[in-house]
């Protein structure tokens, strides 16, 4: 299986929806960890759901990319 930063995506998340400033924010907080002060804050603001479906979206992207160039045979199933 691919190797996931899973702190890039989830700074990848935060630029895309324009928060800039709380990446410098959670990053320079040395008495915690990004990943935990970054659940924390998505469940505070509202943005569980919208983080999940863009997380689930891009390990879907890698998984597939990785299949690819490894020649495996992939499959998505449908979430209805």
């Amino acid at each position: 299986m691919p190797r996931i930063d899973i702190i890039q995506m989830e700074k990848d998340f935060l630029d895309l929806e324009n928060l800039h400033p709380i990446i410098y924010i959670l990053q320079n907080n040395i008495n915690s960890d990004f990943d935990c002060e970054f659940k924390k804050y998505i469940d505070y603001n509202h943005l569980f759901n919208k983080w999940h479906n863009y997380e689930a979206n891009e390990l879907q992207k890698k998984a597939i990319s990785w299949c690819i160039a490894n020649k495996i045979p992939y499959s998505i199933k449908s979430s209805d």
